[in-house]
Order: structure tokens, then C-alpha cells, then sequence
């Protein structure tokens, strides 16, 4: 029996939408609101933190490949904003 291998990167489109990674940092804010420890509430704030970083870099990622491997901040902002 010959198994496949699973597969070491993530495919689906949403990942790389940065909308997709800004709703999870919300989340992971209201998660932190609720809760009590101040060393959890710091945690989960550093992992919507850690969110937001994945959505600029869900942004860059398409515009490094039109642009031939480079890409303007304006550029990189406007598709994390959404305009």
C-alpha cells in the first residue's frame, strides 16, 4: 500500500486573503477582552498581532508576483486596508 504524503503547505484561497487573517486578529482581540490573566490577555493579543503580520504579508504575496518580485508600501497598504 502506497500512501501519499501530506502536503506541507496550505492551499486554500483564503489564506491568502488578507481580510481572512484581519477577522482572525479581531477574534483573538475579543478573546483577550474577555479574559482575565493579564499574561493570557497579552498572549492572545500578541497572536492578533501575529495575524496582522500574516495578512501584509497575504497582501504582498500577489503583488510580488506582478510586479516581478517588488512592491510599493502604498501598494502593500491599500490591499490591507481594502482600498
Amino acid at each position: 500500500m502506497v500512501r501519499k504524503r501530506a502536503r506541507s503547505t496550505l492551499t486554500a484561497p483564503q489564506f491568502n486573503d488578507p481580510k481572512y487573517w484581519h477577522q482572525r486578529a479581531e477574534e483573538a482581540r475579543a478573546m483577550a477582552k474577555q479574559m482575565s490573566s493579564e499574561l493570557s490577555k497579552k498572549m492572545m493579543l500578541k497572536v492578533a498581532d501575529d495575524y496582522d503580520g500574516l495578512a501584509v504579508k497575504a497582501a504582498v504575496r500577489p503583488l510580488d508576483e506582478t510586479k516581478g518580485g517588488r512592491c510599493s508600501v502604498t501598494a502593500v497598504a491599500a490591499s490591507v486596508s481594502g482600498t
